[in-house]
Order: C-alpha cells, then structure tokens, then sequence
C-alpha cells in the first residue's frame, strides 16, 4: 500500500520530536530486578511507517496487564509501533490511570517504538482511513453494556474508524510465527486453540485490537526456534517493569518488617458466585499454611482486599489472630498508605510479596499468579521459586508438579494432578496461573532491537 511522501516526513518529524521530547523530560527509572540499566536511553527511531493500537480487556488491574503483555509482544514481532490506550478506568482500581503510571515507559521504548495516546493523536489525524476499516462508526453505547468499556470505546477515537479492526479472541488463538503446523510440538503448543498467521495485516498501517486482548503472552506466539521464542520473552520480561513509583514503596515495607518473611494473598470475596470452587475458608488458609511450613517462625505479610469487604475483614483478623507468627498486612504502613494514590495499593502489594521466602497464592487470581512470575523474575536467590496454594492439603515440602513440554498443557505426562486440583477451568483457561517458562530464561537483558 503506497502512501504520500509528505506523511512520510510527518512520522518522521514526529518520531524525532518525541524521542527528543522522552530523553529530556523523562525520568530515569531502575526496573525491578535490575534487568535494564537505570540510565538506559529511550530505544531510537527506527523508521516503521506501521502502528498498532489496542483496548484493554475489561477487568481489573492484571487484566489490563495481560493486554499490555500481549500487545507489546505482537508490537514486538511484527516490527510495528505500539500506540498506547487513553485513561481509563479499572475493576476495582479508584480514578482513571494509564499503563505508564505502573510502567516505566523508558524501558518499554529500549526494546519497541512506543507512542502515549496523547502523542500519537496529531499522527492519528494525519493517517489516511483504511480501506478495511468499519465503514459505518461502531455505537459505542450499543455495543458495550459497561461504563468502562464504552468509556474505552468513545476515547479511542479514530482507532475505531480508521483502523483495521482485529476481532479475534486472543484466548482463543495463537499466532504462528515461523513454525511448522504438522510438527508435534506445535501441535502440543496449541492444544486446542486456532492458529492464526501474523502476517494477515501486513500491508495495513495501523491496526486495532477492540477490547479483545487477554491471555498470557509466551503461550500466545509459537516459535519453532528456541532461541527466537527466548528472546521474545526476554523481551517483555525486560521491557515491562514497574516504575520506582511502584517498587519504591513497596521495598519501604520490606524494609520496616525488617526480616526475612512469608507472603500470603488471600483473595475471596469477589470471587463468590464467580469462581466458587476457588473459594477458601479462613480457617482452612491457616491449616494449609502450617502443613506445608511447619515450625516455620517467619513473620507473614497477608495481602487481602478488605476495603468495602466486612467478610473479608473478619477473615483477614482470623487469619492474623490463628496463624501463630507476626501477620502484617497493608495498613500496617501508615506512612507508606497515606502517601500512595489508591490506585497503587494492589500494585505495590503485589510488590511486596515478590520478597517473601514463601509465597502462598490464591488459586485463578491473577494477582498471585503476576506475583508468581515477578518472583521468578528475581535475582534473590533467597526466594523460593515453587508454586503454593492456599486452598491444598500439602504434605510438608510439596509443591504443585509440572509437566513438559509446555507445562501448562494438561494433557502432558505427569499433570493430571494439576487438572485434578482445578488449576484449569475448560480447555482455554490458560490465564489461571503463571508457568515456569516466563521466568526460566536466561538471566542476560534481552538484546537491544534488530532493525528485521
């Protein structure tokens, strides 16, 4: 598809503007774990005329993440530009909040070209509309019955009227990057799920994916060659990390427990009528903890979402008062609480907990599981790196198996125990829970961009 010169030289301009713009106002930023240098330039302008913007899934904070995940990776692969979302709104986050409040958009930019919603607009007005984009505008108020997603609609603007439109569910497929579809690995790789080819957009300047990304990014993109599928992970290991905004707070904690501790996130009371065969009892939480640490005399940082949860809150004191070690929990820290918007406390407990010993999560929540793969993440080598429940009768030492190749394929030798203990729910609940392939990687920084 040929495009005017004069829109060429625009982009450029533009490019060059922002990344002046980034180098001088941004600020440097130590990603968790030390991956990519404090002072790391913002990655060069690299000269693709191809953009790819997205809506994230309605849902809760890791919901959004999982989007973020997944568009960064596809950006990644496919050499294109990512256009981050406008603000919006989160289940059960206060206040309207952008992906680069949580992450540090430097290190996003050392690895893929990277626009805000804000700088991308001018560009935006200048793109030309495809020819496969919707021809009629989308309603958004008929489209979505939730605030938020229609919130999302409206602010994306020229997204949904210029763009190509991808409507595929990304639980649902994964995209074939180099691989071989008769091979015996790809096929245990895809289980179930439609393999797409990623090249379907090619010719098309700027995509957009409406609402649809969800899912965990390294089961999403099969690679034949290991090597290439490593350095895609690396990637977005290195290349999405909390801002200090995040970490600074939460290693303020650490530091006031003062020594080495548990972690436990308990999680209920949103998940009743949801997902009921996750619920765990209180009581049940310290009779499962005791089994599996016995003698164990670390204090417990006990991350819960009591706010506007009375339940929750007798549950938590339960646990506090039953447990028989010191039990933290958030409001423990008045000093770091009254100082942090309210849109952080789940982020920066999350952070929290990726210093435990142990780490004891929730069964489908997918803040324990982030919890689990920031933990694989560290380089502390006094983390304990194995997968806990709260809601299983361990034999001292247990932990939950895993299975090769692709550990969370249930239909591979050795994981009939996992599928027994209701880590999957169907066929396509691969978001349930992290997975050792995220974080058994090689420790190097993901290599700079490769002009492709």
């Amino acid at each position: 598809m040929d495009y005017p010169l004069a829109l060429y030289a625009f982009v450029l301009v533009w490019y060059l503007s922002t990344y002046l713009i980034t180098m001088l106002v941004e600020e440097h930023e130590a990603p968790q774990g030390g991956a990519v240098a404090e002072d790391a330039a913002a990655a060069p302008f690299r000269g693709e005329q191809q953009y790819v913007s997205f809506e994230y899934w309605n849902g809760g904070w890791n919901n959004r993440r999982f989007s973020l995940e997944l568009m960064y990776t596809f950006a990644y692969v496919t050499g294109r530009t990512l256009v981050l979302p406008p603000k919006s709104t989160a289940a059960q986050v206060k206040g309207q909040t952008l992906y680069e409040d949580f992450y540090c958009l430097r290190a996003m930019r050392k690895y893929v070209n990277v626009l805000t919603h804000e700088e991308f607009q001018p560009l935006a007005a200048q793109l030309p509309k495809s020819q496969r984009a919707p021809q009629t505008p989308l309603d958004c108020k008929k489209q979505y019955q939730r605030p938020n997603q229609r919130n999302m609609c409206k602010a994306s603007g020229a997204a949904r009227t210029k763009a190509v439109q991808n409507d595929w569910k990304f639980n649902t497929v994964i995209f074939n990057i180099d691989g071989d579809e008769h091979t015996e690995d790809f096929k245990e790789y895809k289980r179930q799920r439609e393999p797409v080819n990623w090249r379907v957009y090619d010719g098309e300047m700027w995509v957009h994916f409406p609402q649809n990304p969800f899912g965990l990014y390294y089961q999403m993109f099969y690679f034949k060659d290991k090597a290439r599928r490593e350095e895609v992970w690396r990637v977005v290991r290195d290349g999405l990390v909390l801002r200090e905004a995040v970490t600074g707070p939460a290693q303020r904690i650490v530091d006031q427990i003062g020594t080495a501790f548990n972690a436990i996130h308990y999680r209920r009371g949103d998940f009743e009528g949801q997902f009921d065969d996750a619920l765990v009892s209180e009581v049940d939480v310290v009779k499962h903890y005791k089994q599996q640490f016995p003698g164990d005399e670390r204090p417990v940082y006990l991350s819960a979402y009591t706010k506007n949860h009375p339940d929750e809150k007798r549950r938590v004191d339960y646990i506090r008062s039953h447990l028989g070690v010191k039990v933290y929990v958030f409001d423990d820290f008045p000093d770091v609480v009254q100082d942090l918007p309210d849109a952080f406390s789940g982020v920066v407990e999350m952070s929290v907990c990726t210093h435990g010993k142990y780490f004891i999560g929730t069964k489908l929540s997918t803040f324990s599981s982030y919890i689990t793969r920031l933990r694989g993440h560290s380089h502390d080598e006094t983390v304990d790196k194995h997968i806990y429940y709260t809601d299983t009768e361990y034999e001292p030492g247990e932990v939950v198996p895993e299975a090769r190749p692709y550990s969370w394929n249930p239909h591979a030798e050795g994981n009939a125990r996992i599928m027994k203990a209701g880590d999957f729910r169907g066929a396509r609940a691969l978001w349930s829970r992290e997975f050792p392939e995220a974080w058994e990687l090689p420790r190097e920084p993901a290599p700079h961009y490769r002009l492709r």
